[in-house]
């Protein structure tokens, strides 16, 4: 079976801010169904058949609004997509992941820790595709076995 044939094709809602990205031209090019909104939040991707959430985060734009703005100007964005999404991820994509980027990162996970939310780490907009991707894969199966097994519910 070739890689083409192995990715599912499922709609995803991509917030309007990204329609100009190179995420939205990747997605486009592996022949995503994308479904453009401007009710979501800045900067997310939503996969409604796994009921995952992702919101795009870019570390370096953020160390700047650290430093000026302080942690709570951050986290409090991540807080209302934490409430608004039962599943949700955090990435944070830096080109490099320097000392300055991963403290801010773990300010940012102490903060929300125990909240519904994931972080992971990306160098790229095609990094970021593929965590989206196979983790909505790994969602998709886990929902269609647990529905048909009784011992999920």
């Amino acid at each position: 079976m070739s890689k083409k044939e192995e990715t599912p094709k499922w709609p995803i809602i991509v917030n309007q801010s990204l329609t100009d990205s190179e995420i939205y031209r990747i997605l486009q090019k592996h022949g995503h169904k994308l479904r453009v909104s401007s009710g979501t939040l800045a900067d997310t991707c939503i996969y409604p058949l796994s009921s995952v959430a992702f919101l795009l985060f870019l570390l370096q734009e953020a160390v700047n609004e650290w430093q000026t703005k302080g942690l709570k100007a951050i986290t409090s964005r991540m807080l209302k997509f934490a409430e608004i999404h039962k599943q949700c991820y955090v990435l944070a994509s830096a080109p490099i992941h320097g000392r300055q980027e991963q403290k801010l990162l773990t300010a940012i996970e102490k903060q929300l820790l125990g909240r519904n939310i994931a972080f992971l780490p990306v160098h790229n907009s095609a990094d970021c595709v593929e965590s989206m991707v196979t983790i909505a894969k790994v969602t998709m199966i886990f929902f269609v076995w647990c529905g048909r097994s009784l011992v999920c519910r």
